[in-house]
């Protein structure tokens, strides 16, 4: 899977499937943040639990990016903030 890596700790890309997720253990990557809607077409079922048996932390913050709200960008601020030190990918 390609992504944007931004700096060492943040990276963003699409959605993971479950070999994605292992890569992206194996590459030190600890916590995953979904943006998406779970109604998303191409969501990964039981996202969050294979992320957790993974041993990585998931958090769910769906965001319609169609109508972004200052509320959401300070929410995704404090989440990234919440997990400064670790490695975040986003999706």
């Amino acid at each position: 899977m390609e992504y944007y890596r931004y700096d060492e700790n943040l990276a963003s890309g699409t959605q993971p499937s479950a070999e994605d997720l292992q890569d992206l253990k194996e590459e030190g990557w600890e916590v995953v943040v979904n943006l998406s809607a779970a109604s998303t077409r191409n969501a990964l079922k039981d996202e969050a639990s294979i992320v957790e048996r993974l041993g990585m932390e998931y958090l769910h913050f769906p965001v319609d990016c169609s109508e972004l709200e200052a509320f959401q960008y300070l929410t995704f601020k404090g989440i990234l903030n919440g997990f400064a030190g670790r490695r975040i990918f986003v999706h």
